[in-house]
């Protein structure tokens, strides 16, 4: 595990996002001895995959209607 200093991190932030995205995770070290971490992810949680269930919009609704009546 590769530890940077203030200093280095300063100097050399484009190497440290290239860094985080090979090896996953980099760590900083402050002046006072505080270790943070740069960690890479996603632009947002909610950016995931679509699915494809081949359903018309009607028969989506007719879904939602039904869940709704249950109750």
């Amino acid at each position: 595990m590769k530890i940077y200093t203030y200093s280095e991190a300063r100097k050399n932030f484009s190497h440290l996002f290239s860094a985080a995205m090979k090896e996953g995770i980099i760590h900083i070290k402050s002046k006072e001895g505080i270790l943070f971490s740069l960690i890479p992810g996603k632009e947002s949680p909610l950016d995931v995959p679509s699915i494809d269930v081949k359903l018309s919009r009607n028969e989506i609704l007719d879904m939602i209607h039904e869940s709704r009546e249950r109750r």
